[in-house]
């Protein structure tokens, strides 16, 4: 059975690489790094001031994580067959879970700017836990394939 969503494996090295470029622009960016290459000038006169924005480091390192968390989540592994598929729902229904719980607590607990960074955080948690999930899921079969 083929799967249309799963992704060629020789993109790994590209979201590897995409995965590390969005990582280190999200660390400087929240060190207060502002690239000057990212930086755009702006005309500040009348309401393009509240439209423009002089700088899109952190929105193009957010692009870059996301899009490199799906792609090595969703690879096509060497052997594809059914079980990997029931693996991969697995740990999509799982992280659904885990994200659903963890932003119900954090919207009793959390308020204010706090709130807008577990969203922030929100972004990235479904990814990350079902690549979290997925790998786990993989590495307790291997080995249990090699006793």
């Amino acid at each position: 059975m083929k799967n249309s969503f799963l992704i060629d494996r020789k993109f790994i090295p590209y979201a590897m690489l995409l995965l590390a470029l969005g990582m280190g622009l999200g660390f400087a960016y929240l060190n207060d790094t502002i690239l000057p290459f990212l930086q755009i000038k702006s005309s500040n006169t009348g309401i393009a001031v509240l439209l423009e924005r002089s700088n899109y480091q952190g929105d193009l390192a957010l692009t870059f994580i996301l899009i490199a968390l799906y792609i090595l989540g969703f690879i096509q592994r060497k052997k594809e067959d059914e079980y990997i598929d029931f693996l991969r729902y697995q740990a999509l229904i799982k992280s659904a879970i885990f994200q659903t719980a963890g932003l119900i607590v954090g919207t009793w607990f959390f308020g204010g700017l706090s709130f807008l960074n577990l969203m922030l955080m929100n972004l990235f948690s479904f990814l990350i836990l079902f690549n979290l999930f997925f790998q786990f899921e993989l590495y307790k079969t291997n080995k249990k394939m090699k006793q």
